[in-house]
């Protein structure tokens, strides 16, 4: 009997042994389908955490971009009216010279007559004394 009991106790054994490998092997199942299952939602996560990313990325730089326009928009015009202020101001300077040249033309012209007036006025006494004198020395 010792046979018998043998032989059962190592079926029961080996039945045993078959329960707890089939049991291993569905409890491996479960956790692999559950890992799968995890995975996956952490996937679909992680894919609509980057579409949400792309998609506030997409929106910030075309804020940014329609900022940057808006900025240079800005500067062109504020440029355009800087060269018209400059050139206007230029254009007033340059009247300006000119009208002092005048003044200073018109000034010089008449210092010109005075002097010559003066000369012709020291020409004339000069010779009305040469004529005296010379009168003197004649009679």
């Amino acid at each position: 009997m010792d046979g018998i009991k043998q032989q059962a106790y190592q079926q029961k054994q080996e039945a045993i042994q078959t329960r707890h490998s089939f049991q291993l092997r569905k409890e491996n199942r479960e956790m692999r389908a559950e890992l799968d299952k995890l995975k996956e939602q952490n996937e679909a996560a992680v894919t609509r955490l980057k579409k949400d990313y792309d998609k506030k990325a997409l929106q910030e730089q075309t804020k940014l971009e329609t900022q940057l326009n808006e900025i240079r928009q800005k500067n062109k015009q504020l440029l355009s009216n800087e060269r018209k202020r400059y050139e206007r101001m230029r254009e007033e300077t340059l009247l300006t010279h000119k009208q002092q040249l005048e003044e200073l033309k018109i000034s010089q012209e008449k210092e010109i007559a005075s002097q010559t007036n003066k000369h012709q006025d020291y020409m004339e006494s000069a010779q009305q004394r040469f004529e005296a004198e010379k009168i003197k020395y004649e009679s």
